[in-house]
């Protein structure tokens, strides 16, 4: 186990919740599984085979939906310092320091990560530079979706998410002041965003992607963050918890939340329950916060970013491991040749470039080595002149 301390995130405030990162877990498995079970082409994918195991169809076919699991957390993940502040008097965020830990912390491994691809894009033929350098440059500053609202186009498919994400943490600051208001207009407020939106979205849907169709999922996380530093727990006997954590991952996991105003709302309803049960039930947190889960989740971003594109290289060549007429063995054979491979990436690039990310004080460090490396060599110098 001492080998997975070496790929555990490191925390701004020193606060760990190994919990969260089980339940990054999860919607990380969902998104690679859904890239994984479209990649396997033969017979045909499951995802358009309803003849299949209809139970496994929907459940990889709906894989899409950790991306949404994802913006909860991160609603929770920022929403909580606001919360502490404005709710419970607690340290003020200072949004100088906010804002430079985003910089500090997401942008180097994503700016390093597409530009890398964009390079192998390019070198390996299946892209001219021409082509794919607009989408770059705009994918750069997060407004590839504003300005080309073309996913196709990006140099990594996945980074669509990204830039919604960047728009939250942006408009953070100015959502945060809901927490300012009394606790039944709080609560209430909250309330109507996550129940509200999915009404605004079903009459206006914009051809976009922007905030604007996901915001009920942050504010999921807002209202997750309120209740979390409520001193007044729900009590729940632990064997109905266990139950109704179950069956509302099970809906997670199985129903399509776009297709009804119902299931929507189902659906998100079904998020906050298992969350909230992760977070205060003593059986849902031991199970979230086990070691390889939990280790593994703090590693999704990492993960997010490169496993589309190793899903991709290896479906090029995939008819070579064909193993059965039949999709589903081909599928589990495929999966035990790319999530190795996947999690063996993953873990070198996190362990070399975010994980020393993580680290808010890597800029002066950095800083203070380059200016160790310059001293050095001035003095080399100098001292081969006399």
């Amino acid at each position: 186990m001492q080998f997975l301390d070496k790929f555990r995130r490191i925390t701004t405030s020193g606060d760990y919740f190994p919990e969260i990162d089980g339940l990054r877990f999860i919607a990380i498995f969902t998104v690679v599984l859904f890239h994984l079970t479209a990649s396997v082409k033969y017979p045909e994918p499951l995802i358009d085979n309803k003849s299949v195991l209809p139970i496994l169809t929907n459940i990889f076919h709906n894989g899409w939906q950790g991306v949404e699991l994802f913006f909860a957390i991160s609603g929770f993940i920022i929403g909580l310092p606001f919360a502490k502040q404005y709710i419970n008097g607690g340290k003020q965020v200072k949004l100088k320091a906010y804002f430079l830990r985003r910089l500090t912390r997401l942008e180097p491994p994503y700016l390093i990560m597409i530009v890398l691809f964009f390079f192998i894009l390019v070198f390996t033929g299946q892209a001219s530079f021409s082509q794919k350098l607009p989408s770059l440059l705009a994918s750069m500053i997060y407004m590839n979706n504003l300005i080309f609202n073309n996913m196709q186009g990006l140099v990594v498919s996945v980074i669509w998410s990204l830039e919604i994400e960047v728009q939250f943490y942006c408009l953070a600051v100015l959502f945060s002041k809901v927490f300012m208001l009394p606790k039944i207009a709080r609560r209430l407020t909250i309330l109507v965003v996550i129940y509200g939106f999915p009404i605004l979205q079903y009459f206006y849907y914009p051809d976009v992607k922007s905030i604007y169709l996901y915001l009920q999922f942050f504010f999921i996380g807002f209202l997750l963050a309120d209740l979390y530093i409520d001193e007044k727990k729900l009590k729940v006997q632990n064997i109905f918890s266990i139950i109704l954590g179950f069956f509302t991952l099970g809906i997670l996991l199985y129903i399509n939340h776009s297709l009804t105003i119902l299931t929507g709302y189902t659906y998100i309803t079904s998020m906050i329950v298992f969350y909230y049960l992760v977070m205060n039930n003593a059986f849902w947190k031991k199970v979230m916060s086990t070691k390889w889960v939990a280790t593994i989740g703090g590693m999704c971003y990492t993960i997010y970013l490169l496993h589309g594109t190793i899903i991709l290289s290896f479906s090029r060549h995939a008819y070579l491991f064909r193993i059965s007429d039949y999709y589903l063995p081909n599928l589990f054979f495929n999966g035990l040749i790319l999530i190795p491979l996947i999690l063996i990436f993953s873990g070198l690039y996190f362990r070399l470039i975010e994980k020393p990310c993580m680290d808010k004080t890597w800029p002066i460090k950095l800083k203070a080595y380059v200016i160790k490396l310059f001293s050095k060599k001035v003095a080399a110098e100098a001292e081969s002149k006399v």
